[in-house]
């Protein structure tokens, strides 16, 4: 079965959440033709919109997964079978081994997605698949995809 028919079959709709960022403050535009929020009825309808924007990323630019301790086998299990090219965590030796890639994917927890210097060669792109409890913490993740003060982009999906 595809992505597509699950994705319909779980009943995920994605919105769109509008914000400035600061490229569009500073700029007066934003590039980013898609930003959004997936929403979906269920956690297993969750974890398949998130696989299927996985799949869909990973050959264009470099992907940030933040994800919860609990789902973290569901999609290192996916990873692994579809045989990407990724890093785990936010420890030194992992943020400089991704800094000479142009695709990749680094899989970091909710704790990691703060404060944690993630740069590839070229910006990447955030998946959001764990509870944000704030706007400001939202910022800090989604700051993980352009540590050149670019544009950055992220997809965030909620359990509705």
């Amino acid at each position: 079965m595809s992505y597509e028919r699950l994705i319909n079959n779980c009943i995920c709709t994605p919105t769109v959440l509008k914000f400035k960022s600061e490229y569009e403050m500073v700029h007066g535009t934003s590039p980013i033709t898609d930003p959004s929020v997936v929403i979906c009825a269920d956690t297993p309808g969750y974890e398949i919109a998130v696989l299927a924007d996985l799949d869909k990323h990973y050959e264009l630019h470099p992907v940030i997964l933040v994800v919860g301790s609990e789902s973290r086998g569901t999609y290192l299990k996916h990873i692994k079978a579809n045989k990407f090219k990724y890093a785990e965590g936010g420890h030194q030796h992992v943020l400089a081994e991704i800094r000479s890639w142009e695709y990749g994917l680094l899989l970091l927890t909710r704790e990691e997605g703060r404060g944690v210097d993630t740069r590839f060669r070229k910006d990447a792109i955030v998946l959001i698949a764990t509870e944000v409890s704030n706007y400001h913490e939202l910022l800090q993740m989604v700051g993980r995809s352009s540590r050149a003060r670019g544009v950055c982009e992220g997809i965030l999906y909620v359990v509705g």
